[in-house]
């Protein structure tokens, strides 16, 4: 996905907002998933308004001259062709891999040290998704269409942290048994 899209999404989800609103809907929706800051949105939003899919205006109730983005229809179609397009498989590139591909150039302890404080993020991360799908129940009445596809993104966000929380346990085992033995 690319935060073009994101930001489309979330105008024809949300209605018109500002940049700040965007970046809001962000961390309090999708940022299981995927994390936008604020100039890459403001970035974003000039493009999608050279592209014709945005429109922006001054809101008026505001004196800050904030600026309030809608999606056109061009957006509109735009965000439904991608909707539609086949998933595609991203490439790996995980850097704490590489390093563990060339583990023979650093003590395993080191790396058991990296590896283990990388569990400890994920173990954060999943905590983190355990509130999200408790704030996901809590709105499941009241947006039950949206709160499914939420769940299921959700869903996808908790297996992935665990198959890294697994991985974390075996690797780190492996390197102690590394370890006894040299």
């Amino acid at each position: 996905m690319s935060l073009k899209f994101g930001i489309l999404g979330i105008l024809a989800s949300a209605g018109p907002q500002s940049g700040y609103d965007i970046k809001t809907y962000f961390e309090e929706g999708p940022s299981y998933v995927w994390q936008a800051d604020l100039p890459q949105i403001y970035r974003t939003l000039d493009q999608l308004e050279q592209a014709k899919y945005v429109v922006v205006e001054a809101d008026p109730a505001n004196a800050r001259n904030r600026k309030v983005y809608t999606i056109t229809e061009v957006g509109q179609k735009a965000l439904q062709e991608w909707l539609q397009e086949d998933f595609e498989c991203p490439p790996i590139r995980e850097s704490n891999l590489l390093r563990v591909f060339f583990g023979t150039l650093t003590p395993p302890s080191v790396l058991k040290q990296q590896v283990t404080a990388q569990r400890n993020q994920f173990t954060k991360i999943l905590q983190q998704y355990h509130a999200v799908k408790t704030l996901i129940a809590q709105h499941a009445e009241q947006y039950p269409k949206d709160a499914f596809f939420w769940m299921l993104t959700l869903q996808a966000g908790l297996k992935i942290t665990q198959a890294w929380l697994e991985w974390c346990d075996e690797t780190i085992q492996q390197l102690g048994d590394l370890e006894t033995r040299e």
